[in-house]
């Protein structure tokens, strides 16, 4: 079950992928943080 986190959080998730400037993939990051990659390019989307 995908975990539900407020926008703040969903921010310093997408700020902390930015900032690997493309050393891991979105896979992979989503993986080591338990997230869902729908929820993370949804979040994506909606932050910027």
């Amino acid at each position: 079950m995908a975990r539900k986190l407020d926008n703040a959080t969903w921010e310093e998730y997408i700020n902390k992928f930015d900032s690997l400037q493309g050393s891991k993939t979105v896979k992979d990051f989503c993986i080591e943080n338990e997230l869902t990659k729908s929820q993370f390019y949804y979040h994506k989307n909606f932050i910027i």
